[in-house]
């Protein structure tokens, strides 16, 4: 149930219909329905999705038993999600490459804020994600949290003079409420995992640039199942590991159906 609000009650006690509030406001953007199969995004399904490097493909298969005992570890890092976005299968020898590298800790600092991104992005700007816009939204929600939203949306739905404009209040909660029951079958409490998240961007910070393409397809940083292995080597605590897998799977949702890619900066 999303938090109660005594100061708009009044104005949202005619509005709980879902058909009345739709017809008067339309369904919100994202799909109401999961889309199966390949995603829309730059971790898709499609061919060439990924290209690791070409050193890496050509080196020689482990022996069979190699392959099996780590298909079965490989398994551990597959989530029910994968089946709704659509993830390409890269070969054993990729990833076993993957498993040697030491990551940076601000990666899981950065899925954190990224999600954040993307939830007040969707609550405040619909579905206009159209990179002419990317700078203007950047500057106009510095500083804003989801663990703020409730204060920052009564903020945004003020005039300059103070006055609320409540249809535009209702329609922001509106889609904030419609985005958590999308993100709650992935294990998402707004409750628990908006301070969560702010919780890992201040302990593991975010990193210090935007890697470029060539790093992204070479290391997999794109690749849920890769992020996973990585993220896994870098949380110490069983909660903090367990809360952040919540956090790509519900980034790698969102990514989908917007058709955007994982991490934008």
């Amino acid at each position: 149930m999303m938090p109660s609000d005594p100061d708009i009650t009044a104005a949202r006690c005619d509005c709980n219909d879902q058909s009345l509030r739709e017809s008067m406001l339309g369904a919100p953007p994202m799909a109401s329905t999961p889309k199966a199969g390949p995603s829309r995004g730059t971790y898709n399904s499609e061919p060439g999705a990924y290209r690791p490097d070409d050193s890496v493909r050509g080196m020689p298969m482990p022996d069979p038993e190699e392959v099996k005992r780590f298909s079965a570890k490989l398994a551990r890092f597959s989530r029910p999600i994968d089946q709704v976005i659509g993830v390409r299968s890269e070969p054993i020898r990729y990833y076993q490459t993957i498993m040697e590298l030491k990551p940076t800790r601000r990666l899981v600092g950065e899925i954190a804020f990224q999600l954040d991104r993307r939830i007040l992005d969707y609550v405040f700007s619909g579905d206009d994600s159209t990179s002419a816009n990317s700078k203007a939204r950047k500057k106009r929600y510095y500083g804003y949290t989801v663990t703020h939203i409730f204060d920052k949306i009564r903020a945004e739905c003020k005039d300059s003079y103070g006055i609320p404009n409540l249809k535009r209040e209702m329609a922001m909660r509106y889609r904030l409420e419609f985005l958590m029951k999308r993100l709650a079958p992935l294990g998402y409490k707004l409750e628990l995992h908006a301070p969560f998240s702010q919780d890992m961007v201040n302990k593991f910070g975010l990193l210090s640039s935007p890697p470029e393409r060539k790093t992204l397809d070479n290391f997999g940083l794109e690749d849920p199942r890769v992020l996973r292995m990585l993220v896994s080597k870098l949380m110490i605590f069983d909660d903090e590991l367990k809360n952040t897998l919540i956090l790509l799977d519900c980034l790698c949702l969102m990514a989908h159906e917007d058709g955007g890619p994982l991490f934008k900066w």
